[in-house]
């Protein structure tokens, strides 16, 4: 008898190049048992942008459509209810939506809906390595105003000023790989080391806890990372006093050092003792 072997099924995002995974991005799920309102979780785009194809090994391969579809009526009426105004604005437009963001997706709105409104063409993408200033970020680029902006605002824009550096951006579909076919921009020279998130966070927030002592210790539990008082009190230990309801006026030297936190991070990498921060690995 014959036997034909099948290949699992591979759905790749043509615009971001991310793929998708069934445990990470579905719940499990197989992807034609997605529900309609699934989108892309890098881009923003909907389930109904996906179309299979069946590459010559015969897998089935989901990738996008590049499609004129526009943003559904709900979700247009939301747009201009919120941000009419300054539609077509670019990044004002775009901070308009970022204060609506939970009324917009509720209306339907995928990222790629929020940034055609405000900037009039679809986002281009490619696979090149992607470099951007943290500073520049629109969620840190304007300054939070005391009174009307959130704390998450405050403590985005002063993490951002106190540390700065750069965000980089390596997609799949641009990795120098065994499977590339086209041009390729990046590849992993070398794995120095892996550990476990949960190890590394564990002695970051244990070296913040030490230094802003006088003020965990006031909370009802002072290492509960879940409540309001912690987060108040390591935002305020590593930004400074204030940092919830204001701009810090010299964020490199308020709070901790950056080298402090510097440290605390690496730790985990450099040695495998526990009392130094160190991490096994994995």
């Amino acid at each position: 008898a014959l036997q034909l072997a099948t290949a699992e099924p591979v759905w790749t995002c043509s615009v971001c190049g991310h793929v998708y995974d069934p445990a990470k991005d579905g719940g499990g799920l197989a992807f034609e048992d997605l529900p309609d309102t699934w989108k892309c979780p890098i881009c923003g785009a909907p389930k109904s942008a996906y179309k299979p194809t069946v590459t010559n090994d015969g897998r089935t391969v989901w990738v996008h459509e590049e499609t004129e579809e526009t943003a559904p009526p709900q979700c247009e009426t939301a747009l201009d209810s919120a941000c009419k105004a300054v539609k077509g604005a670019g990044k004002f437009c775009e901070y308009c939506e970022e204060k609506s963001y939970r009324e917009l997706e509720a209306a339907g709105c995928s990222d790629q809906d929020l940034y055609v409104y405000c900037n009039g063409d679809k986002p281009s993408c490619n696979a090149s390595v992607g470099r951007v200033p943290v500073i520049d970020n629109l969620s840190v680029e304007r300054v939070p105003e005391p009174g009307r902006s959130y704390d998450y605002e405050f403590w985005n824009y002063n993490m951002a000023h106190k540390f700065q550096g750069y965000w980089y951006s390596t997609l799949n579909s641009g990795a120098c790989n065994a499977s590339a076919t086209g041009p390729c921009y990046w590849r992993v020279v070398d794995t120095i080391k892996t550990v476990k998130a949960s190890c590394q966070r564990s002695h970051v927030y244990q070296t913040v806890e030490k230094a802003g002592s006088p003020c965990f210790s006031k909370c009802p539990s002072p290492t509960d990372n879940s409540t309001k008082c912690w987060v108040d009190c390591y935002f305020d230990t590593v930004l400074g006093s204030g940092s919830s309801t204001s701009v810090i006026t010299d964020p490199t030297n308020s709070g901790m050092l950056p080298q402090e936190l510097y440290k605390a991070w690496t730790a985990a990498f450099v040695t495998e003792d526990p009392s130094s921060g160190g991490c096994p690995p994995v």
